[in-house]
C-alpha cells in the first residue's frame, strides 16, 4: 500500500475530525419535538431544481406514500436525512425524480428502487446531530432536462452569513394545521450565523449545523420536507447552485426567531466521498487505500465521541 497515500488519508480525517468535533450544549432542549419538515413559498416549475427528490415507503405492492425529500448528488447517490431512513429497510423505500406534480407525476418522472442505506454512524435521534444518511440506488439513474445532480460544496466550507438560499419540498404550506401542498413548493431564506440562532434557540448549534430564515418568521420549512434540499448560489448575484443544507429540524413551523435548522453538508462531503467511493480523486484509484481511509475515519470518530 502506498505509506504516502495512507498518511494523506490520515491526515484528512484527522483535519475532518477538528472541523466536526464541537458538542452541542442541551441538544435536547434545542430539539424539543423534532417537526419533519414550505411556507410562505410558492409553486416550483418543472425543470428549475432537477435535483430535488421524493422519498416514498411502500404501502403495498403498488403504492407509496410521500415521507421526505432529498437530493439527487450522483448516478447511482441520493442524500436525504437520517430521520427519514432510521428503522426503515432498504427494501421499502423509492425515490422519485422529475416531477413537481405529486400525484400525477409528468412523462418526465422516473423511479428507482434503492438497494442500501448508508445512515450516518454518528447519528443521534435524541439531539438530531448528523442528521445525514445516503441512499444507493439500484440502478443508474437517467439524467435528462428534467432529472440532474446538484454539486456538493468543498470540505469545511462555509456559507456567508445573509446568503439567500433557496429551499424546496412537499410539506405542510401551513404552520397551523398540516396542509399539503399537490405540487413542489420552493421559497428563498437568508443564512443566519450560528451564534444568532444559538441565542434564538437558548442552545448551542453545532458547526455541523446550519440556519436559515427571518427573525419575524413567516417563510421556513415545515412537515414533509424533511431531508430535502436547501441549495444556495455561488455568488450573490447568482450562478450555479450547491448543496449547502439539508433540511432537519424546526421549533414549530415558520415562527418567530425560530429558523430552519438543516444539516450543514460541507461537513460531510469527506464521509460522502468515502461512502460512495469517490474518495478517488482524493485517494487515486487504490480501492484498498480507500477502504482502509473509511476504516480510519470511523475509529478516529469512535474515539474522539469517547472523549467526551
Amino acid at each position: 500500500m502506498n505509506f504516502i497515500g495512507l498518511l494523506q488519508c490520515l491526515v484528512t480525517f484527522v483535519i475532518t475530525l477538528s472541523w466536526n468535533g464541537q458538542v452541542v450544549t442541551n441538544g435536547q432542549d434545542v430539539v424539543g419535538n423534532p417537526q419533519p419538515k414550505i411556507i410562505g413559498g410558492e409553486q416550483a416549475i418543472l425543470g428549475d431544481f432537477p435535483w430535488q427528490g421524493m422519498f416514498l415507503q411502500r404501502t403495498s405492492p403498488s403504492q407509496a406514500s410521500l415521507v421526505c425529500g432529498c437530493s439527487l448528488i450522483a448516478t447511482r447517490w441520493v442524500l436525504t436525512a437520517a430521520h427519514c431512513t432510521i428503522d426503515r429497510q432498504s427494501s421499502d423505500i423509492l425515490v422519485r425524480f422529475g416531477t413537481v406534480d405529486k400525484y400525477n407525476p409528468e412523462s418526465s418522472a422516473k423511479e428507482y428502487k434503492i438497494e442500501r442505506i448508508c445512515q450516518h454512524p454518528e447519528y443521534d435521534p435524541n439531539t438530531l446531530l448528523n442528521d445525514i444518511s445516503l441512499l444507493r440506488v439500484a440502478d443508474n439513474v437517467q439524467y435528462s432536462s428534467y432529472i440532474q445532480p446538484i454539486p456538493l460544496p468543498n470540505q469545511g466550507a462555509q456559507v456567508p452569513v445573509n446568503t439567500t438560499c433557496t429551499i424546496t419540498g412537499w410539506g405542510s404550506i401551513s404552520a397551523q394545521i398540516q396542509i399539503l401542498p399537490d405540487y413542489l413548493m420552493e421559497a428563498e431564506v437568508p443564512v443566519i450565523s450560528n451564534d444568532q440562532c444559538s441565542q434564538w434557540y437558548l442552545s448551542t448549534m453545532a458547526t455541523t449545523q446550519l440556519c436559515a430564515g427571518y427573525k419575524e418568521g413567516g417563510i421556513d420549512t415545515c412537515q414533509g420536507d424533511s431531508g430535502g434540499p436547501m441549495a444556495c448560489p455561488t455568488a450573490p448575484s447568482g450562478g450555479q447552485y450547491i448543496l449547502q443544507g439539508i433540511t432537519s429540524y424546526g421549533r414549530g413551523c415558520a415562527q418567530a426567531f425560530s429558523p430552519g435548522v438543516y444539516t450543514r453538508v460541507s461537513e460531510y462531503v469527506t464521509w460522502i466521498e468515502v461512502t460512495t467511493g469517490s474518495a478517488n480523486r482524493l485517494f487515486g484509484t487504490n480501492k484498498v487505500l480507500a477502504s482502509v481511509c473509511l476504516v480510519v475515519y470511523t475509529l478516529l470518530h469512535l474515539s474522539n465521541n469517547a472523549a467526551f
